[in-house]
């Protein structure tokens, strides 16, 4: 298989803080795959937040994720502060790609590249459906 490629964030809408636990190590003495999926999970709750919205509630969409896609740079150990820089970019008709750029705060050394492709979905209906325009519209 050839090597996916995932570039950083061409704009930051979006910036947190978070570190690593100890029950974010693997036996390899650095942050885990599985462990970053959730770091980035928690910085895309944020951001949601951050935009007075939940991933429930999207001017009235849920999000429901469709695919992920990761790059490792480094890595990353126990008490590491990462920094997580989040934007929505490459709408289309449902749905959105959020990009992340993940770096040491320390030296901003790259940890990772991430791209997480999700859909506006509602659960009521159990169905895609369009990407709400007023959250569209933030991101130019």
């Amino acid at each position: 298989m050839p090597r996916i490629v995932v570039a950083p964030p061409g704009a930051v809408h979006f910036s947190c803080e978070l570190s690593v636990r100890i029950s974010d190590v693997n036996f390899g003495g650095h942050l885990g795959h599985d462990s970053l999926i959730r770091l980035l999970h928690e910085a895309r709750a944020r951001f949601f937040d951050s935009l007075g919205y939940s991933e429930l509630n999207v001017e009235g969409a849920g999000i429901i994720l469709a695919d992920l896609a990761v790059v490792y740079r480094s890595e990353a150990h126990f008490r590491d502060r990462l920094r997580f820089d989040l934007a929505a970019e490459d709408f289309w008709e449902r749905g959105c790609e959020i990009a992340a750029g993940v770096y040491a705060v320390s030296d901003q050394r790259e940890i990772a590249y991430a791209r997480t492709g999700l859909r506006f979905f509602d659960y009521a209906a159990g169905r895609s459906v369009a990407a709400p325009a007023g959250f569209r519209r933030r991101f130019p």
